[in-house]
């Protein structure tokens, strides 16, 4: 079973369990505004723009907000003047579940924006070597979040082998997987 399998199982268990009408949920979903999208937002942002991010769970501290209310959520970001929202997508990372931003790959299919992993590397000798991976394919082969989902896992597959190569040399600011809270 692969990492997007394991992913899909896990939200046809929690989607087979929703019992709200998807007639009225598809009602409710023709009847909103089209979509901004980041590269629009950003770029029409004056001065400082905040991308917002909607989180239910934290792969290192469980679950945050499990009854949290997308919409609701996303109508008070936009009443603090939120420029734009990132929502997060689940990926198999260093052989655990986690989560990364979902942002980079949705531009990528949206706007046909180039995605690319790279890495800077410190040689030792006050030299750095800049490492720039090829393209990833970002043609679409299905809906987007599926899509989504299969960019975030390649990107997080790239980035394993660019962390292997000199792992001393990364560092994360805050915790990302589930193990990590055990450490605390």
């Amino acid at each position: 079973m692969t990492y997007l399998d394991r992913i899909l199982d896990a939200h046809r268990r929690a989607a087979s369990q929703d019992r709200r009408s998807l007639d009225d949920l598809a009602a409710q979903a023709a009847h909103l505004a089209p979509t901004r999208g980041f590269r629009g937002a950003l770029a029409s942002s004056e001065g400082l723009g905040v991308i917002a991010e909607i989180k239910r769970r934290s792969p290192s501290k469980g679950d945050l907000h499990p009854d949290l209310d997308p919409a609701e959520v996303a109508l008070d970001y936009q009443a603090g003047d939120a420029t734009a929202l990132s929502v997060l997508t689940d990926v198999e990372f260093f052989g655990e579940r986690t989560t990364l931003p979902g942002g980079p790959a949705t531009l990528a299919l949206r706007g046909g924006a180039t995605l690319v992993t790279t890495a800077t590397y410190f040689d030792g000798r006050d030299n750095h070597r800049l490492v720039v991976d090829p393209p990833l394919d970002t043609t679409r082969v299905a809906g987007l979040r599926a899509d989504v989902a299969r960019l975030t896992q390649e990107i997080a597959g790239r980035l394993e082998v660019l962390v292997r190569a000199a792992p001393e040399q990364w560092h994360l600011l805050q915790p990302n997987w589930p193990s990590d809270a055990s450490a605390d």
